[in-house]
């Protein structure tokens, strides 16, 4: 949606757009939120209100913030999302742990699903620390496999792998080869909990 060319003209046109008293409120919530939740985070955080008073930083930094936002603009829409179980495994907690934390509104503008439905976030959800900071799911899972095998236990893989086998046994009221493996007709919904389910089950026999 956004071209090279506009972006060019935004990045050119950043500081007219923290101008002003409202400008200057606006530079700080953009700020604050972007130190909180984007890689910015280090290049941000000694921003403070003298940058109001020198013309050159508040130039320097409405730069940053605008190019860095026109590029996340122009970056094509992700489809990864993720399920309970494997934000379990990610995380190195209970699948109910990922349930609580969704209850309690930790995983940023995901809502709790009914019994035996099962969330799928995206890579770009933000989720909360328990010391308030805000992080990509994305930026989590690349921490994961870059330190996975370090992460987890195989005592503990292979609990976390079993509850979210026992997951789809509840919801489906059976195992897998008595349940979606016969089924014909299968929704997209059961699609991707059959492809779920049947790497969960090949994976519980590795560990």
């Amino acid at each position: 949606m956004l071209s090279v060319i506009e972006k060019e003209i935004a990045i050119e046109s950043s500081q007219n757009y923290f101008s002003g008293t409202q400008g200057k409120l606006l530079f700080k919530i953009i700020s604050n939120y972007l130190e909180n939740t984007s890689e910015l985070r280090d290049k941000l955080k000694d921003i403070n209100e003298s940058i109001f008073s020198d013309e050159y930083k508040m130039q320097t930094y409405s730069k940053i913030i605008i190019e860095y936002m026109a590029d996340v603009a122009m970056k094509p829409k992700s489809n990864i999302t993720y399920t309970t179980g494997q934000l379990a495994r990610i995380f190195g907690v209970s699948i109910t742990t990922i349930n609580n934390w969704i209850r309690e509104g930790r995983f940023v503008g995901v809502e709790s699903k009914e019994k035996n439905k099962q969330s799928r976030i995206s890579e770009n959800t933000l989720w909360e620390s328990s010391n308030g900071e805000q992080i990509l799911i994305k930026e989590i899972t690349e921490l994961y496999e870059k330190h996975k095998v370090e992460n987890v236990s195989k005592e503990e893989e292979q609990k976390i792998l079993k509850d979210e086998i026992e997951f789809f046994e509840n919801k489906y009221n059976g195992k897998y080869n008595e349940t979606l493996l016969n089924k014909k007709d299968k929704t997209e919904e059961e699609l991707l909990d059959e492809s779920e389910w049947k790497y969960l089950l090949k994976r519980v026999k590795k560990c």
